[in-house]
């Protein structure tokens, strides 16, 4: 089942919460390294929401390209930072930014690995 193109089978679902965990390490790695004040609770909304929302937004913009992926993802992830963090712009966009580049970088060489070990389980 697809809604606005987002596959909705138990395999693309576990996909994107393996994702937002992934950009949740992330944030958290980030926030540790700069800011440490920002609270995992927090961290946590902003992986699930930013990684449910820009599947979402893709098609109802028209975009489907690995740039306008990665920039709309990057939009959506520093806009709710700024919403739901509670720190200077400063040290929110830094914590952010390298979380995001951290994210990219682990799910390129991670979670295909990480998806594959845990769809064997189901």
């Amino acid at each position: 089942m697809d809604i606005f193109g987002l596959s909705l089978s138990i395999s693309s679902v576990l996909l994107y919460l393996i994702d937002a965990l992934i950009a949740w390490v992330a944030l958290i790695i980030a926030d540790s390294l700069i800011a440490h004040n920002i609270e995992a609770k927090k961290t946590l909304i902003l992986s699930l929401a930013s990684f449910f929302v820009v599947p979402f937004l893709l098609p109802l913009l028209g975009l489907g390209a690995l740039g306008a992926t990665i920039v709309v993802s990057a939009v959506v992830w520093i806009g709710l930072g700024e919403l739901l963090l509670e720190s200077d712009s400063m040290m929110k966009l830094k914590v952010l930014a390298i979380g995001f580049v951290v994210y990219y970088v682990v799910s390129l060489f991670l979670a295909g690995y990480i998806f594959s070990f845990l769809s064997g389980f189901l």
